[in-house]
């Protein structure tokens, strides 16, 4: 592993099931899902547990992405990672949860400011919602409150994602998981491919490289090489980062074994461009 590389972490949840709820982990386990049995995660994971994961890897910040689907008021969950923020050195930025299609949802992003280390937003992306007017009323508060749009999208939305950034150029979008592709036959890489190149067309978007084990199971580095090689190559070296979706990801894999997989596939890339890649991108997307 290179450890001279300080690592930043774009992607890692937390969840306390006492504290919040989080349908998709107590309600009800989700059949047939591509990430499979996801059983043994549906417990507490609390920042002493990321801490623990994470010795020796090399981190020194992290963005945690919202993960309390399901909860009435998502507000809560950026009040509770900011008490914890408030007492430890990591998470350093929160990605929350909103519904811009809501018509209070201007209110809802105020009361998610009143946190310091709110970033932005996740809102999982229904084929259709960027054309709706009610989304672009609320997506262009994100513009006017200096907001990041953490954006979850599969190939087949690529082209709409694409108009949605060319529409809201001065809306900083950030593009999770690689565009979360599930297959791994030629034929999806090829149309991932395609749908990750029109995406960087749009100069407002980033790509947060991570959560490729979702669908790869049993990846290795060569598995995963080309995915995150077509993003740096579509993206360029300024708007491209990395990240562990844990602890989602850990059931594929652990951490170190992660970040020593994207050191190696960066191995021969400029000192400068690997230290972009690993932490200062993350530092200037999510200001950290």
């Amino acid at each position: 592993m290179n450890t001279e590389l300080k690592f930043i972490d774009t992607h890692f949840h937390l969840w306390d099931l006492n504290h919040l709820h989080y349908g998709w982990l107590t309600d009800e386990i989700a059949e047939g899902h591509v990430i499979g049995d996801y059983s043994a995660i549906c417990k507490n994971y609390l920042i002493e547990d990321y801490i623990r994961d994470t010795a020796g890897s090399g981190l020194v910040k992290a963005v945690h992405v919202q993960a309390a689907v399901g909860h009435p008021n998502p507000v809560d969950e950026t009040c509770w990672l900011q008490s914890i923020i408030d007492k430890s050195p990591i998470p350093n930025a929160i990605i929350g949860s909103a519904d811009l299609c809501d018509r209070n949802c201007a209110e809802v992003l105020d009361r998610h400011l009143d946190c310091d280390a709110f970033r932005g937003v996740r809102m999982f992306a229904e084929p259709g919602l960027f054309q709706c007017k009610e989304f672009a009323d609320g997506f262009s508060l994100l513009e006017k409150k200096g907001l990041i749009f953490d954006m979850d999208v599969g190939y087949l939305q690529m082209e709409e994602a694409c108009q949605l950034a060319k529409q809201f150029p001065n809306v900083q979008i950030i593009l999770g998981h690689a565009g979360f592709p599930q297959e791994r036959t030629p034929a999806y890489f090829e149309a991932w491919k395609k749908g990750i190149s029109r995406l960087a067309e749009a100069e407002n978007i980033a790509c947060k490289i991570s959560g490729l084990g979702m669908a790869d199971h049993n990846w290795t580095v060569e598995s995963i090489r080309p995915w995150v090689m077509h993003c740096i190559e579509a993206f360029g070296i300024d708007r491209c980062m990395f990240g562990s979706n844990w602890p989602v990801d850990s059931m594929f894999s652990d951490y170190k074994k992660l970040i020593a997989a994207y050191s190696s596939i960066i191995r021969d890339f400029q000192a400068n461009e690997r230290v972009k890649l690993f932490s200062q991108n993350a530092e200037k997307f999510y200001r950290i």
